[in-house]
């Protein structure tokens, strides 16, 4: 039997990207729970079906989950951000790296 997390809608799919609310920003942040993607308003999603359909590969999802949940420095958040930048749209802008990096 499938278990259910509480909310109405399921990760996105392949297909879903266009025509979802489309991911514009993503930045990096330390948070135990609620995941390492985030934007001005809130939470980007925490799970890799959420960010598999804008290119993200696992290993680098994988990456940026241990990194926020760690409390990874400022130079491993820059070899982070450049991931991100290589591997999502050119349409999301991705944070700036941290000053002197």
């Amino acid at each position: 039997m499938p278990r259910f997390s509480g909310f109405s809608y399921g990760p996105l799919q392949p297909g879903d990207v266009a025509d979802s609310d489309p991911v514009t920003y993503v930045e990096l942040r330390h948070h135990e729970y609620a995941g390492p993607f985030w934007d001005d308003e809130g939470g980007l999603g925490e799970d890799y079906a959420d960010w598999e359909p804008y290119g993200m590969t696992r290993a680098t999802f994988d990456a940026c989950c241990r990194w926020s949940e760690t409390g990874g420095g400022d130079e491993e958040k820059a070899g982070l951000l450049a991931l991100l930048r290589a591997e999502l749209p050119s349409s999301i802008e991705v944070e700036s790296p941290p000053a002197g990096e």
